[in-house]
């Protein structure tokens, strides 16, 4: 039986290392460019979902604004929402009148001129 070389044992196990590691950074590389995908995918869904929740909440401004002004009429089911609106939007203007404005910060007190003058 031939003994190996110690430089070509070394090297055989140096290839076999850098073979795994180079297999094990491509399983890598494909499981973060996955989950890179699914957080893009993920993004892009809660994006349109807010899209969506804006659109029904310009929606329901235009509703109560129509219905404000007497231009439009809701089921009586509906109504109930409408005063609801309409008693929390009092309590909200009762709220910003009643709350003094913020105090101006206080002016730097004068520099005293240096001691011996």
């Amino acid at each position: 039986m031939e003994k190996k070389n110690p430089t070509d044992e070394i090297q055989e196990k140096v290839g076999v290392f850098i073979n795994q590691t180079s297999k094990m950074l491509m399983q890598f590389g494909e499981a973060v460019r996955d989950q890179a995908l699914k957080g893009r995918d993920l993004v892009e869904e809660k994006l349109k979902e807010r899209e969506l929740n804006n659109e029904f909440r310009l929606l329901g401004k235009e509703v109560f604004r129509l219905v404000a002004a007497g231009k439009l009429e809701l089921p009586a089911e509906l109504q109930a929402k409408v005063e609801r609106i309409r008693g929390l939007a009092e309590q909200v203007t009762q709220e910003a009148e009643a709350t003094p404005p913020p105090a101006a910060p206080p002016a730097e007190p004068p520099a005293e001129p240096p001691a011996g003058e």
